[in-house]
């Protein structure tokens, strides 16, 4: 079980040694206690208290906090913004509405809130950031990835015709060295159009596939572009808060690069309950940018010193490192780390349901297993690598596969065979009356469990969440999923960043959670996890993993159990 205690902290000081009160914008609350209530503001309890004193009183300027999901990291960051300075916060895009709503409650609307994203055209809040204007400016993780990235020009080919052979693959093939340079599928119609910039001259294209030479095709250039935003023409910021930090794991990303490029005066912060991500070596990145001084500047001098490694012959080094060597040694290692455990609502009911699939689930799977092919109707779908076949066969045990004719994706019907959305409807009927939450790791099949509670039913009573919703669109759902005298008592969520990363308040009305799967991201779990048991959950936690035993599913489960005890072992102290 993944419920944790917590562990007793020391008492709160307010006092930097030195005989100075450290600075904070004072504690108070209406309620008495911290609750997930729009609108409240909130007193820190006596861990997020201590942490706050940790990171301000910290001598290097910087801290990273890897508390558990649901222990309240956005109060914390809140708390540690200041009147008359400029604060910059780099979070995922579903994060935005409660870190402007959390700053401007702590702090009485002292500190003005301002959004940098394209749909500022002319750049207002980059510009008053850039020229030193006091506030809290908030941008999203991807948006600040690409923004100061320059985008350089597209040439190459634009073909289209109407008369191939009908449900087929047209094939365009680069003459001078015989590569294929993309593929097209041609409908009902046996019309096709693509782009592609592997060729540069309509002259050196060939195409396969056509039956008549009504092919119409030409060149055509997208000029490139300059960013936006230049990270390293901006002043001094005071604070830089690194909302689900991992985001940095890679070295070699721009991500990265951009961070180091901002000059900080006051104090960096890094936040995540899984800053490496899934893998311990993500953690020299964000360390490097937190502590410059601390952190050897090598990384591979930093994992010949912390990490287990094997004998390795295609890599240059001859070395492939696996994972640290002495768990939890290194943070310990760090000025000032934080980790706080969740005190998570007890889960009283915990089942896995084992599922046999449908006759027609289990024939799609069986030939794709034995062969790597399977058809669907008339069409071959052919797995011709082990990344893909692994693909096809966790899709196929949650339901029956159909191909789109038109785009060519696979995807499910509302009326695909599949033993999932059985269970679903069985465990809505016998959880009666509760809200429930559902996860799956397809945003296709998440549609048809929906769907399939919403036929069932007769009325508007299941909602997919799977990140293609805009921002409004999810805040309504969540709104009527909470409103209690809303019929919306079902989610199906895909298990991606839009619900398991900053998504609160669905604990106040649900304690009935249904995995149907999970991510090949183990944090991506983890967070999933925490949506429901977290702080404000005032019952305990039922829990569903429905799985079909002895296939690539059960695989899934398996493995993203490893996943989390190794970083648990890598992050506690």
């Amino acid at each position: 079980m993944r419920a944790m205690s917590s562990e007793a902290t020391l008492p709160c000081l307010f006092s930097d040694g030195r005989g100075q009160r450290l600075w904070y914008s004072g504690w108070t609350n209406t309620t008495g206690k911290e609750e997930n209530v729009a609108g409240v503001r909130y007193e820190p309890d006596e861990q997020q208290r201590e942490s706050i004193h940790r990171i301000e009183a910290g001598a290097t300027g910087a801290a990273l906090v890897a508390s558990d999901t649901g222990t309240g990291k956005t109060l914390i960051g809140a708390e540690l913004l200041r009147p008359n300075e400029v604060s910059l916060i780099i979070a995922p895009l579903s994060t935005h509405a409660s870190w402007a709503e959390r700053i401007e409650l702590q702090h009485g609307g002292k500190i003005p809130v301002q959004f940098i994203s394209s749909k500022d055209k002319n750049n207002v809040a980059f510009k008053q950031l850039k020229d030193g204007v006091p506030g809290a400016y908030i941008i999203g993780t991807e948006f600040f990835y690409i923004s100061a990235t320059e985008v350089p020009s597209k040439d190459g080919v634009e073909v289209c015709g109407t008369s191939a052979i009908h449900k087929s693959w047209v094939k365009f093939t680069d003459i001078r060295d015989g590569k294929v340079a993309g593929k097209a599928w041609a409908g009902a119609t046996g019309s096709f159009k693509l782009r592609t910039t592997k060729v540069d001259d309509v002259a050196h294209l060939s195409c396969e596939g056509i039956l008549h030479d009504d092919v119409r095709s030409e060149s055509y250039s997208t000029p490139g572009r300059k960013a936006r935003w230049a990270w390293s023409t901006v002043r001094t910021v005071d604070v830089v808060l690194l909302d689900e930090c991992h985001s940095a794991k890679n070295a070699k990303s721009q991500m990265f690069a951009h961070l180091k490029r901002l000059r900080v005066s006051r104090l960096k912060v890094g936040m995540s309950a899984t800053p490496g991500g899934d893998n311990f070596e993500g953690l020299w990145s964000i360390c490097r940018w937190l502590w410059p001084d601390h952190i050897d500047r090598s990384k591979y001098r930093w994992q010949v010193e912390w990490m287990r490694w094997d004998y390795d012959p295609y890599t240059s080094t001859g070395k492939k490192f696996v994972g640290e060597k002495n768990p939890g040694e290194f943070v310990r290692t760090l000025p000032c780390y934080i980790r706080t455990e969740a005190d998570r609502a007890p889960i009283e009911a915990w089942f896995r349901v084992p599922l046999a699939m449908t006759p027609a689930q289990k024939a799609q799977y069986d030939t794709m297993e034995r062969s790597g092919v399977a058809w669907l109707r008339d069409n071959p779908l052919v797995a011709d690598l082990p990344m893909v076949m692994k693909l096809r066969l966790r899709q196929m045990c949650l339901g029956e596969v159909a191909l789109d004719e038109g785009t060519g994706e696979i995807h499910f019907t509302d009326d695909c065979a599949s033993s999932f959305v059985d269970a679903a409807l069985k465990i809505s009927k016998r959880e009666a009356g509760k809200h429930i939450l559902y996860l799956t790791n397809s945003n296709s099949f998440a549609h048809v469990v929906a769907n399939r509670l919403n036929m069932y039913y007769g009325e508007r009573v299941a909602a997919a969440w799977t990140g293609s919703e805009s921002q409004s669109e999810r805040e309504e759902i969540k709104r009527d999923f909470i409103d209690t005298d809303n019929p919306l008592r079902y989610i199906v969520g895909t298990i991606t960043k839009a619900i398991a990363v900053g998504t609160d308040g669905l604990q106040t009305v649900c304690s009935t959670e249904v995995w149907m799967g999970k991510a090949l991201e183990s944090i991506l779990n983890e967070q999933g996890e925490g949506r429901l048991n977290r702080r404000g959950q005032n019952n305990s936690i039922t829990r569903y993993e429905l799985i079909v035993p002895e296939t690539a599913q059960e695989e899934e489960f398996a493995l993203d159990a490893r996943k989390f005890y190794a970083r648990r072992l890598e992050l506690d102290v």
